[in-house]
């Protein structure tokens, strides 16, 4: 029994490493504007810099400043966000886009993940950030992305989406989809594809698609060669 225990121990050190690990990468803004790059539709069309340049609130730190990762607005569901941060929208200035990351070490067969990114995604009513009172149109659009690393073999390099479609039924009014499809869900299962030892530059320079971005920066058996990510340290 006390050698469990210690497995167990060992095993939520473990975790606990991983998971620090994987924030620290991500908090860099090159490595945010790589991944918004591929997986943004609004950002494809803009550089590296020009997507680092909208990462709100402006600094010229090498990190992102990220929103207060803890929300306990509703009694006994309290909800802890790997990032969350504030996107200016590339094609509505007057706008913001709320990103929202996670990386996960280890996929739980607990529960089905796309129904625990909806409910991460839920609220915003009298949030700082979000909406005051009844103002529904001041919702801030939402961008979800859920890095899953180690997972079964048969999701290797799967990329999900979801989002709100509005299905006619009868009659032919019609809403504009940027009113109700504020919200996209991303779920991304990159497999190994490279063992190669680059440096960050080289890792985000004209990356081919995300799930070679994703294996380059946190696969096993790939090291970072940088000074400013835990130099030759695993991850």
């Amino acid at each position: 029994m006390s050698y469990l225990n210690e497995l167990g121990t060992v095993l939520e050190m473990e975790k606990h490493y991983f998971d620090s690990q994987s924030k620290i990468i991500l908090s860099f803004k090159s490595v945010q504007a790589a991944l918004l790059q591929q997986c943004l539709d609004e950002c494809k069309h803009l550089s590296l810099h020009e997507i680092a340049s909208l990462i709100q609130p402006s600094s010229s730190h090498s990190k992102i400043i990220i929103l207060n990762p803890e929300d306990l607005r509703m009694p006994g569901a309290r909800i802890i966000y790997d990032l969350l941060y504030v996107l200016q929208h590339p094609l509505h200035p007057d706008r913001s886009i709320l990103i929202h990351i996670e990386a996960q070490g280890e996929e739980s067969y607990k529960y089905h993940l796309p129904r625990r990114s909806l409910y991460f995604i839920a609220g915003q009513q009298n949030h700082s950030l979000g909406f005051q009172n009844k103002s529904y149109n001041d919702i801030l659009d939402v961008r979800s992305l859920w890095i899953c690393l180690r997972h079964a073999k048969k999701k290797d390099n799967c990329w999900l989406e979801y989002t709100t479609v509005e299905k006619l039924r009868k009659g032919n009014f019609r809403f504009d989809p940027a009113i109700y499809g504020i919200s996209k869900i991303h779920l991304l299962y990159p497999g190994i594809q490279s063992k190669e030892e680059k440096s960050e530059d080289e890792i985000l320079k004209d990356p081919k698609d995300v799930m070679e971005l994703l294996s380059l920066l946190f696969l096993s058996g790939y090291r970072i060669r940088t000074n400013s990510i835990n130099p030759r340290k695993e991850v």
